[in-house]
């Protein structure tokens, strides 16, 4: 349901850019236009090479077939800093007063199908000023930072933190040591 919601699905169609990857579009913050897309290869990654292809072709040597082999690629022309996963759910934040930022799409999904629609993603481990400044506008008083628990995470809650300290009520959910 969560997949529909978001119109996620998999483009199969081959010889396209998105060919062989979930495609996860972007909508603006009425969600009325596609802004962009990102695509998520269906392949696992080469033991060899460590980028994403099908067993059955050779790891990639030029460039072009390294950018295609990523985990993750945008459509041309879409930069992820100027905007957030799922800020049309701008109403949820207002309603809630609190904004919570994740790192990825999929960790946006999985708080949004257990009951937090206000829950937005960066598309990575930094904040950028484009998205710092929809955070100032976004009418928020608490800003949740659910970073996942390694280097590049807490790293990116440290930055998150250190930018927007004078905007909003921090809070960051503490991890378990043994986990």
């Amino acid at each position: 349901n969560i997949l529909n919601q978001y119109d996620i699905g998999t483009c199969i169609t081959k010889n396209k850019v998105m060919s062989n990857r979930v495609v996860v579009p972007v909508y603006d913050d009425n969600y009325e236009y596609m802004v962009g897309c990102l695509g998520r290869t269906l392949f696992n990654k080469c033991k060899n090479c460590k980028y994403y292809h099908s067993v059955t072709k050779k790891c990639p040597s030029t460039n072009w077939e390294k950018i295609s082999s990523s985990k993750w690629i945008n459509s041309k022309g879409f930069f992820v800093w100027n905007y957030f996963f799922n800020y049309c759910a701008k109403n949820f934040i207002l309603e809630r007063l609190t904004i919570i930022i994740v790192e990825g799409v999929t960790d946006c999904l999985k708080m949004v199908e257990n009951g937090y629609p206000n829950t937005v993603a960066l598309f990575g481990d930094s904040l950028s000023e484009n998205q710092y400044l929809i955070l100032e506008k976004c009418g928020a008083m608490n800003l949740v930072i659910m970073t996942d628990n390694d280097f590049a995470g807490r790293n990116a809650a440290k930055n998150i933190v250190s930018k927007c300290k004078n905007l909003f009520n921090i809070i960051i959910p503490q991890y378990p040591n043994n986990i």
